[in-house]
């Protein structure tokens, strides 16, 4: 693959990431927004490993093509593989990054770090699919062809597929930082948080395979759908920013964050 579509790849993420650093009142340094950035990008790349080895030993074929064929175990995969564990993996890299420093001064700062934890996150997504698209049409077809079909990936990934990662995290953020400020309901805040982001980001990766498998020649029906629920979450996460920063004061984050309960 030519080394410029590696570095496109981490347009969506780059981008999405200018976007969301703009919404903090109180920039974080760039040496943090890196630090997390990098370790969500290796976070993503760990797993991908660790997944990979447990279906080499186990012998297991997720794929897309051999999915269970009941509507509701696809779903429930789903929500469990791409929406439980990245989303957990995704918390972990802000916990152990960002919990016990001082740039965690306001609420507002656990939905941002989500956020950049998750666009790092997506990086990797980002070159592994890019990757898979421009070699399965290379098999096929020409140099320029394989290429396109790499823009419209990264497209696609751009306007959906990433969003879909960063509001997902952020929505748990926002959950995280209403657990610090209701430290009696902690627990109950932080696992809500978890399951809803876990929910939302199982069943939109869900629905976009489930409906381009029964619309293959009318991708609207299932971009359509898709991108009104995101607007939908944009509003809500636009909602929970602004209500956080109205949250003045509370200076503390930090300190209560290295006495959490061990999630």
């Amino acid at each position: 693959m030519p080394f410029i579509l590696y570095l496109a790849s981490f347009l969506p993420s780059i981008i999405w990431l200018l976007f969301y650093l703009r919404k903090d009142a109180h920039p974080e340094s760039n040496k943090m927004v890196i630090k997390i950035f990098i370790f969500g990008f290796l976070a993503s790349f760990l797993l991908v490993i660790t997944a990979g080895t447990v279906m080499l030993v186990f012998k297991l074929n997720l794929s897309a093509k051999n999915l269970p064929s009941s509507p509701f175990l696809q779903l429930l995969y789903f929500i469990i593989a791409a929406g439980l564990i990245e989303e957990y993996v995704k918390y972990l890299v802000v916990k152990f990054g960002v919990f016990k420093t001082s740039e965690l001064d306001e609420p507002v700062d656990l939905m941002i770090y989500m956020i950049i934890s998750a666009l790092g996150f997506a990086a990797l997504e980002n070159i592994l699919y890019i990757f898979s698209a421009y070699s399965e049409t290379l098999e096929v077809s020409s140099i320029e062809i394989a290429v396109t079909a790499s823009i419209i990936v990264l497209v696609f990934r751009f306007a959906i597929a990433t969003l879909i990662h960063a509001f997902c995290s952020a929505i748990f953020g926002y959950f995280i930082a209403i657990s610090f400020l209701k430290t009696k309901q902690r627990r109950k805040y932080f696992w809500q948080g978890l399951i809803l982001a876990a929910s939302l980001h199982g069943f939109l990766d869900w629905f976009i395979i489930e409906s381009g498998n029964i619309f293959p020649q009318a991708m609207i029906f299932s971009a359509l759908p898709t991108l009104i629920l995101i607007i939908c979450l944009s509003i809500f996460i636009s909602i929970a920013f602004t209500k956080l920063k109205k949250i003045k004061g509370i200076c503390q984050i930090s300190q209560q964050a290295k006495g959490t309960a061990k999630f």
